[in-house]
């Protein structure tokens, strides 16, 4: 089975690979116009204050991810889409939005990188105390959510959000944690477990079964 390794990239030639395979996912699929990307790098004003993951089969960048933290900036999210947010969650915890969760359609057969990104993202926020993460789940994708009973929260109406039909969504990491294990999720105790090298550097080997 190929290694799969996920980290945080802060370095600029690291930052600079994963730009370059966001504009080529999203030209693949049709989501934005070459033309308006001269440098080949999908990036956008976020870009600077985000925390971005990687992840790698053996030493090949194969997905990425990134971690909006609040800021003075607000969320894409709530410039795009009208959306509703339980009142009991607003502001009584620390938000961030996830987004730009980009896969390399030649790996992943098994999605396993896919999930390790989303492992890595949860780990983070807890160690950061960020309880509630905004997404935009591609409508596709949101139905297999919803086939896995996944347990996100859909707070507002599908639209167009970067060349796809997308559905805001929410999830209280906590609380989706506790559904996983309550439900019995088959990935319960894959998402729940830890880091296996440590809170310093994110990063662990994927060892679930193909």
């Amino acid at each position: 089975m190929e290694r799969l390794n996920f980290r945080v990239v802060t370095s600029p030639k690291e930052l600079e690979a994963v730009f370059q395979l966001r504009y080529r996912i999203n030209i693949e699929f049709g989501y934005i116009e070459g033309s308006s990307y001269s440098d080949e790098m999908e990036t956008d004003a976020y870009d600077s204050i985000s925390i971005h993951l990687a992840a790698y089969e053996d030493a090949n960048l194969i997905g990425t991810m990134r971690i909006i933290p609040d800021s003075q900036l607000g969320f894409p999210m709530e410039k795009e889409f009208e959306i509703v947010v339980p009142p009991d969650y607003i502001r009584k915890a620390r938000f961030c939005e996830i987004s730009r969760l980009n896969m390399d359609s030649s790996g992943d057969p098994m999605h396993r990188a896919t999930l390790g990104l989303i492992k890595t993202a949860k780990d983070i926020c807890l160690h950061r105390n960020i309880s509630l993460c905004y997404f935009a789940v591609d409508s596709r994708v949101w139905r297999m959510f919803v086939r896995l009973r996944f347990g996100l929260v859909q707070m507002g109406h599908i639209k167009m959000y970067m060349g796809s039909p997308c559905i805001p969504a929410f999830v209280n990491v906590t609380s989706w944690l506790e559904h996983l294990e309550n439900t019995g999720h088959r990935l319960a105790p894959f998402l729940s477990s830890s880091l296996t090298q440590g809170i310093a550097g994110f990063e662990w080997y994927n060892r679930m079964e193909a």
